[in-house]
């Protein structure tokens, strides 16, 4: 493998790297909301004191990583865009 190929196929998966990681923190985020909210559902019967903050706090984690997503969807679309 020559040098100039190495360099194009390190500085393509440099970006889809990065795609990876932010792909990727947002799906823990995701899970870990989805996760307080089932923990909570399940304390909700036996101890409403401990359930309903952990309720709230689930519902913020998914409230705001659904506001940051659509936040970013229109700058992603506009950057990509073809010029007319």
């Amino acid at each position: 493998m020559s040098q100039d190929s190495f360099t194009a196929v390190t500085s393509k998966s440099w970006g889809g790297r990065l795609g990876s990681a932010f792909t990727g923190f947002a799906s823990i985020l995701i899970a870990f909301s989805l996760s307080l909210i089932t923990i909570a559902a399940a304390w909700l019967f036996y101890r409403p004191f401990v359930g309903v903050p952990l309720l709230i706090a689930g519902i913020a984690v998914l409230v705001m990583v659904i506001k940051n997503r659509k936040k970013k969807t229109p700058a992603v679309a506009a950057a990509g865009a073809t010029p007319a």
